[in-house]
């Protein structure tokens, strides 16, 4: 279904690395830090079809959204977001302008419904809802997002971390293949767009 995946934040690149191995499909990567990148690219030494990048997750979006090679339904999973700036809506926004179809994946979420899975909050901003709407529903109305649909002490990772699935240009997810039995469906960019005009 997903034409590539795209990660912000390769750290070590064990991420990275499983995501080849087990879906064979092209990836893309970048780190900001150099020495992660010269870890990661140590660990990642014997793989084939992982493309890594030093560089801020912003300029490294913006090189590769133009590209030919992520395909029309790219896989995002955006995880760059430990030093002071939080580069998570600028990161939103350009995929939301150069990507007519894509699946987001946002890691360290905050879950509403279930506060106490683990997310980041930083002084400038929270990683949640707020960011995500004020990021794409500006521009798009084809957005849906998705959260997880049990407690943190069932997360099949173990780690009790939050995420969210977002989902642009209504790619359609195969059943037999996506969680739909862990993830609730939360908010779709046409109710946001009602919402606000009868406000």
């Amino acid at each position: 279904m997903c034409t590539s995946f795209v990660e912000t934040g390769t750290l070590y690149g064990a991420t990275a690395g499983y995501v080849r191995r087990t879906f064979k499909t092209p990836v893309f990567t970048s780190e900001i830090n150099r020495t992660y990148y010269l870890i990661s690219k140590f660990n990642l030494i014997w793989f084939r079809g992982i493309n890594k990048f030093l560089s801020n997750s912003p300029d490294f979006l913006r090189q590769i959204c133009t590209a030919v090679s992520i395909g029309n339904c790219p896989m995002f999973y955006l995880d760059a977001h430990w030093y002071d700036y939080v580069p998570l809506p600028e990161e939103l926004a350009i995929i939301a302008e150069n990507c007519e179809k894509c699946v987001i994946v946002i890691d360290d979420f905050f879950v509403p419904s279930e506060p106490e899975f683990r997310y980041d909050d930083y002084e400038s901003l929270r990683i949640d809802l707020d960011v995500v709407y004020s990021s794409l529903l500006s521009c798009r109305s084809d957005v849906f997002v998705y959260l997880p649909a049990y407690s943190p002490n069932l997360d099949p990772g173990g780690k009790g971390i939050g995420y969210c699935v977002v989902i642009l240009g209504g790619v359609e997810l195969p059943e037999d293949k996506f969680p739909f039995n862990m993830l609730l469906r939360e908010y779709t960019g046409e109710r946001f767009q009602t919402e606000l005009l009868s406000d």
